[in-house]
């Protein structure tokens, strides 16, 4: 696992590719991303979509109930992720097929009881991982929003 928090380098990376913020879901404050390992974008599902509020219901439609993470059915965020964004905020390389897939795990503390919550599932969907087929990196994004 590997953890970074975001110094403004996360809104710089969404900011030299051009996308507008206010639209395009890249600041939602809990967000799951997930690749393939040819890098393929497989899941993205953000806060705002998975219903419940105040006590978002994360894994109301068993997504977290099997590796990787599945969309069943959320509707997608409009963030066009790639891993190349991930690169550039991390610093770090990823290699195709070094892990069957690679977890992004954006969050912020804001929403307190749910982001708890929302680790604590992504943790139990990772406990799956029998075979150490996913990379689960952790992007706190705290110091976005002050």
């Amino acid at each position: 696992n590997c953890f970074f928090t975001s110094n403004g380098s996360y809104v710089k990376a969404i900011n030299d590719l051009g996308i507008d913020t206010a639209s395009s879901n890249y600041l939602q404050p809990l967000q799951i991303i997930v690749f393939d390992n040819e890098f393929k974008l497989r899941t993205n599902i953000i806060n705002c979509n998975v219903g419940g509020f105040p006590k978002l219901k994360w894994n109301r439609v068993g997504s977290f109930d099997q590796i990787p993470i599945a969309q069943n059915g959320f509707s997608q965020s409009k963030a066009d992720y790639s891993i190349n964004f991930f690169k550039q905020i991390t610093g770090q390389e990823y290699k195709k097929k070094k892990y069957k897939y690679y977890y992004f795990v954006i969050w912020s503390s804001m929403f307190t009881h749910n982001t708890k919550r929302f680790l604590k599932q992504v943790a139990s969907n990772k406990a799956l991982d029998t075979e150490g087929e996913v990379l689960l990196t952790f992007i706190n994004i705290d110091n976005e929003y002050q």
